[in-house]
């Protein structure tokens, strides 16, 4: 515990792009997000649904977000000491044990909003998929998008890219609290928490778990030094997602 406050409160050394670089590619992820949506709905509209909008159209096209929010980082930091920064390696850090813990952590987070809430709710991106309707192909787009693409395309860009710009012109301990805040208005934005509830519901699953889920991959960073443990620390959460969801069918 003492080496994880260390590392959280240490600054990070100035990335080799400026912090206006790093909130653009944020900006830049969410209209990746958009313009997926907008693909997908055109692919896949339902000419008897006016809006064009399924949760099998939501998921493709969030898929085809995260595929291109991750290949725009990896090709404009595709500089051997971009490379270096993003932290891409498993510094040696047990990848396995990094997601059981974050799948504790999930659970955790969960129970807590469960406790506020009184309602036992999916993720937000998962909230229009009907579970008894759920098909192999859906299963799939599900696990895909929140196991895979979307750990490694947010984290690209937010742990990756946003986490050491943050750290080193805000200091340890606030760089970490924007990084996580930043993160989690990203998630209620791109991800809008259509809950039939209201009240708290969609406050605590659409901003403040991902706010909270965003502190606890931000210490897997801290902690690991590793944008990859971020990654799968990020698939945890996904899974524990799915698997909330396949409980539901």
């Amino acid at each position: 515990m003492n080496t994880l406050i260390k590392r959280l409160a240490a600054a990070e050394d100035a990335p080799p792009w400026t912090l206006s670089s790093a909130l653009l590619t944020i900006v830049l992820a969410f209209v990746a997000i958009l313009a997926g949506t907008l693909i997908a709905v055109a692919w896949l509209s339902d000419p008897a649904d006016p809006m064009g909008i399924s949760a099998r159209s939501q998921l493709v096209g969030w898929l085809i977000g995260g595929v291109l929010m991750a290949g725009y980082v990896l090709q404009a930091r595709r500089r051997p000491q971009d490379r270096a920064v993003l932290r891409l390696g498993s510094e040696g850090v047990p990848l396995p044990f990094v997601m059981f813990i974050a799948l504790g952590a999930a659970i955790a987070v969960d129970l807590i909003g469960l406790a506020l809430t009184q309602v036992f709710a999916r993720a937000p991106e998962l909230v229009n998929v009907d579970p008894a309707a759920v098909d192999v192909l859906d299963w799939i787009l599900i696990f895909a998008f929140m196991v895979i693409v979307q750990p490694l395309g947010e984290e690209l860009v937010f742990r990756g890219v946003a986490w050491p710009s943050l750290r080193a012109v805000a200091g340890g301990w606030l760089g970490w609290l924007l990084n996580a805040l930043i993160y989690g208005v990203f998630h209620y934005l791109a991800y809008p928490p259509a809950y039939a509830e209201g009240g708290i519901v969609p406050l605590w699953y659409g901003l403040l778990a991902p706010l909270v889920a965003g502190l606890i991959i931000g210490a897997v960073r801290a902690y690991t030094g590793s944008t990859r443990a971020a990654i799968f620390a990020h698939a945890a959460f996904g899974l524990f997602a799915v698997l909330k969801l396949l409980v539901g069918t």
